[in-house]
């Protein structure tokens, strides 16, 4: 695996990606940049199956009920924002795993912020 910094001076460490096991395997890429305090470090998980069908944890659709999510539904995209009234205190939401069969788990109700 190669991983190249913005800066050619910063430093990259790649661990987790070697002997590979079934299941979910957590690939962490640290890079420090030329300051030597800097670190950023990225996680890749890698779903290593004999299957790949069975190993499709992506969503069909994710919806909140009269909720506008931004950017819009795509199964690509992992990360959304939803503005909702201060007033409001539950939310239905809508996630339909695309294969059948795969369970869907919604967690973090406790990390809503309000601005």
């Amino acid at each position: 695996m190669n991983a190249i910094p913005e800066d050619a001076n910063a430093k990259v460490s790649v661990t987790g990606n070697t002997n590979l096991q079934v299941g979910v395997n957590e690939i962490q890429i640290s890079v420090t940049a030329p300051d030597a305090k800097t670190v950023k470090k990225y996680v890749i998980e890698v779903t290593k199956t004999e299957n790949p069908d069975l190993a499709n944890a992506n969503l069909e659709n994710l919806a909140i009920e009269n909720v506008t999510l931004e950017p819009e539904f795509s199964p690509d995209i992992l990360s959304y924002t939803a503005i909702i009234n201060s007033q409001v205190e539950t939310i239905h939401i809508l996630a339909i795993p695309q294969i059948e069969g795969a369970t869907v788990q919604v967690t973090g109700a406790d990390n809503i912020q309000f601005r």
